[in-house]
């Protein structure tokens, strides 16, 4: 991985995660997209971009997060594969 890469994922890390700290016990639902990993950051389906769901969802589960986890940001033609990405994340 490069470096850069790694440094831009580590502060959307912490960004989520300083989040978490301040509202994360009034969180009442979540979003299941996706950001696309070039210059343009359009929004994708869960799983095809850069979103660290482990991390993601790791802090969601942190604060006892029962809402619904909202798939949006896609086509048609995405919504099995994005579902299935993140029931395979929620081993459900």
């Amino acid at each position: 991985m490069e470096l850069g890469i790694f440094a831009k994922t580590f502060n959307r890390n912490s960004i989520l995660e300083e989040a978490f700290e301040l509202i994360g016990d009034s969180i009442i639902i979540a979003h299941a997209k996706d950001v696309s990993g070039d210059e343009a950051q359009e929004f994708t389906a869960a799983g095809q971009g850069i979103v660290d769901y482990d991390f993601y969802l790791h802090l969601l589960q942190s604060v006892s997060f029962q809402g619904a986890l909202i798939v949006h940001g896609l086509g048609e033609h995405q919504v099995e594969e994005s579902l299935n990405f993140i029931r395979k994340k929620l081993q459900l």
